[in-house]
């Protein structure tokens, strides 16, 4: 599988940080467009550790037809 398609389409990288200042992952890409938020990580063999996807906004999320197995975290508008 080639380069992550979402780092393609995203909008940058970030650091995600939990409520307490822990590092959750070190390689957040940022899906901030209507087409990066379509694509998602379709066609994504596998995430590297550290690394994941901020879809912003999103109001819900399916996995039909995901590759990878994923975990999922909910932000409020204060993150």
């Amino acid at each position: 599988m080639g380069p992550l398609h979402a780092e393609r389409l995203a909008t940058g990288t970030a650091v995600l940080l939990d409520g307490r200042g822990r590092v959750l992952l070190t390689r957040c890409h940022v899906a901030g467009r209507p087409l990066a938020r379509l694509v998602g990580l379709l066609a994504t063999g596998r995430l590297r550790p550290g690394e994941g996807l901020l879809l912003r906004p999103c109001r819900s999320v399916h996995a039909v037809g995901l590759r990878p197995a994923i975990g999922v975290a909910l932000l409020d508008a204060a993150g």
